[in-house]
């Protein structure tokens, strides 16, 4: 078996997994969305004005 084969496969699998993952977490553990949203973005914004 060619050593792409497990890594071909695996590739569409592991967005599913996040994804999933983050349905539970945004369901469970947050209680505004739309604050959840504001925060991720001040964060992105602040790491790109880090890392330049």
């Amino acid at each position: 078996m060619a050593a792409w084969l497990p890594l071909a496969l695996a590739a569409p699998a592991l967005p599913s997994v996040v994804n999933f993952i983050d349905k539970f977490i945004v369901e469970r553990e947050v209680h505004d969305a739309r604050a959840m949203s504001i925060v991720a973005g001040v964060m992105f914004a602040g790491l790109w004005l880090v890392i330049g």
